[in-house]
């Protein structure tokens, strides 16, 4: 299938969705860096978006590159209109709705950039498309808009918050992706989003490696307080002096407060040995201490700096904060889901490449996205997932439908049937969901009376729902 690439940045959703299969048409940005790591990694497939005007990050005092003119983004119809891409992905701006910047909202003059995604979409009409945003998203009125637009342009909606460590990356990125297909029906594309979930988070250590991380054991302690993570190649001085040269040797500023908490830890009992780094964490509240067991968490700019003078020790950090390993920018790209051999060096300074990086959608997590819509245009069904039964319509069967324990059974046996049929897909209302089901090949095949009683089973169901609804 023939893809088109909006707010492409550095290439990691293209080169995911690339993996999948698919051939990517052509990419379109603005930031010129980025434009030049996907280049030299992917090739000659791109066209830079005119830019109006700087847009600074005062949150972080610097400049983050040019913010396009709505008019300069949608000028590019006509071109992506002879490309006739099957689907278009992209993920706008994310930054009037991260958690992460000043949240401005549809204030921010980058908040348009979202319209203009589904401005095109609506235009152009690709079989399918992908949006990528932060989940802060949908707390704006700007979500129910766009959604609305692509409704109206006969777009199936899917909408789902991913967590990309269960797909693959070694960070719990948690994205929302919004999918849509054209003539089909809400929710088309979660049965096999579930499918492709791994059962199991991926984590630092499963990325970098075993040996990743200074080892530490966590010592016996009292309610209230997770701080006593000591090293295993330390002995154990009292947890207040260690503390206090530790705050000696960074300028760390502690509170009486933290000193009395510490004083109470009891160091008996060596329990749990993990390996730990160092991660600037994104908020006041949360540790900087990271477990390289787990994800990483979601990758930012400012990851890699040191804890300065103005952080804080928080709980489940450890006493020496300075003796633990940040990873490397390369490390880095690696739990961020990009190969060992993608060049990022295009992007000339550190401060650039830390952002691509930072902005970029992990390419594993775009793969599977991928790979999901790809065996959606060849009707391939996802890998089987366990079907239940919602409980209130078994009870409303016991309560408002006079039939034996059998009956009830074979009811419920052919509603688990329609549902593996439809999946996890909504409908306006029970004509449109039978309407569906005849369009459903497996069906077809089925015989009169098995046809017959799986309607039926629809029909129960949707009973069932209005009478709740009451």
């Amino acid at each position: 299938m023939r893809l088109v690439e909006l707010f492409c940045g550095a290439g990691g959703m293209s080169l995911g969705f690339k993996r999948a299969g698919f051939a990517i048409m052509r990419g379109y940005d603005y930031w010129q860096p980025a434009l030049d790591i996907h280049e030299a990694n992917l090739g000659s497939l791109l066209r830079k978006v005119n830019g109006y005007k700087k847009a600074r990050q005062a949150n972080l005092g610097r400049f983050d590159g040019e913010s396009p003119e709505l008019g300069d983004i949608l000028s590019i119809i006509p071109e992506i209109l002879e490309l006739a891409p099957d689907i278009i992905v992209g993920g706008p701006p994310c930054q009037p709705w991260s958690s992460a910047g000043q949240r401005k909202g549809e204030e921010d003059e980058r908040a348009k950039l979202t319209d203009a995604f589904a401005y095109i979409v609506a235009l152009v009409k690709p079989r399918y498309f992908v949006m990528e945003n932060v989940q802060g998203l949908r707390r704006y009125s700007i979500f129910s808009r766009i959604t609305a637009i692509l409704r109206n342009a006969g777009y199936g909606l899917t909408e789902k918050v991913l967590d990309a460590s269960y797909y693959g990356v070694g960070q719990s990125r948690k994205r929302l992706i919004l999918a849509g297909c054209l003539g089909e029906m809400d929710g088309w594309l979660l049965d096999h989003l579930d499918a492709a979930k791994s059962p199991k988070q991926m984590t630092v250590a499963d990325v970098l490696g075993p040996d990743f991380g200074r080892v530490y054991f966590r010592r016996g302690h009292n309610e209230g307080d997770r701080r006593s993570l000591w090293s295993s190649a330390e002995p154990a001085p009292s947890i207040t002096s260690t503390f206090r040269r530790s705050a000696g040797d960074t300028g760390y500023a502690l509170r009486e407060a933290d000193i009395r908490v510490l004083d109470t830890l009891d160091e008996t009992a060596l329990q749990e040995a993990c390996r730990l780094f160092w991660l600037m964490p994104g908020g006041m509240s949360s540790a900087g201490t990271r477990r390289a067991d787990q994800p990483a968490p979601t990758i930012s700019h400012g990851v890699r700096e040191h804890p300065g003078a103005s952080y804080r020790p928080k709980a489940n950090d450890v006493i020496d904060l300075d003796k633990l390993p940040i990873p490397t920018f390369e490390q880095l790209s690696l739990i961020g889901g990009f190969p060992a051999n993608w060049d990022w060096s295009p992007g000339k300074s550190e401060s650039a490449k830390m952002q691509a990086l930072a902005n970029a959608v992990p390419p594993p997590l775009a793969e599977a996205i991928g790979r999901c819509i790809m065996a959606h245009s060849k009707g391939e069904p996802p890998t089987e997932i366990n079907m239940k039964v919602p409980r209130p319509f078994v009870t409303w069967l016991r309560r408002n439908k006079p039939m034996d324990e059998d009956r009830r059974k074979q009811v419920l046996s052919e509603f688990k049937a329609v549902q593996k049929l439809v999946g996890q897909r909504t409908f306006p209302d029970v004509y449109a969901a039978l309407a569906f089901l005849e369009t459903i090949p497996e069906f077809k095949a089925l015989g009169t009376t098995r046809k017959s009683n799986l309607r039926g089973a629809l029909r129960l169901y949707a009973e069932c729902n209005t009478d709740l609804s009451r």
